[in-house]
């Protein structure tokens, strides 16, 4: 006997689309946790395994591991810490070589040599990009977006 398959099965695939989206947007308190914990019980089950080889008890193994891996994560966030007190540090430097470098591209005082520019004017718009290497500009790559005012209707 030859059980053919229902006609409407891109119906059935598609409510099986929904009710998983479903499962998963209204379970997401749940799964996210849930699946943090996998990852890291990933990459501490062979230093678990390994210390294990070496004469350490199941427990101790698994308290060092947790321990390096807490280790390891407060010295991330130390050093994410300190780079970010280096960058508040450099901060108003930054904010006035930045402002500095927005009114040169304003002003146009930073344009270069203008033949070695390609234009691609693209609906109605000049995407003009220099070659790197541009004496003029310091070997800086620089965009400038210009309204070229052609008439692209024919």
């Amino acid at each position: 006997m030859k059980i053919n398959p229902p006609a409407n099965r891109h119906l059935i695939l598609l409510q099986y689309v929904f009710f998983i989206s479903a499962i998963l947007y209204f379970g997401r308190t749940l799964f996210v946790p849930l699946s943090f914990a996998v990852l890291i019980s990933c990459f501490l089950y062979p230093v678990c395994v390994w210390l294990e080889k070496h004469k350490l008890k199941r427990m101790g193994a698994v308290l060092t591991s947790i321990f390096a891996l807490t280790i390891l994560f407060s010295f991330l966030v130390v050093l994410m810490i300190s780079q970010l007190k280096g960058f508040f540090n450099e901060w108003p430097e930054l904010q006035s070589k930045l402002l500095n470098s927005v009114e040169e591209v304003s002003r146009g005082d930073d344009c270069g040599d203008h033949s070695r520019w390609i234009d691609l004017g693209i609906f109605g718009y000049d995407f003009v990009y220099p070659f790197f290497g541009d004496t003029q500009t310091g070997g800086r790559p620089h965009t400038f977006i210009k309204n070229a005012g052609r008439d692209f209707r024919g």
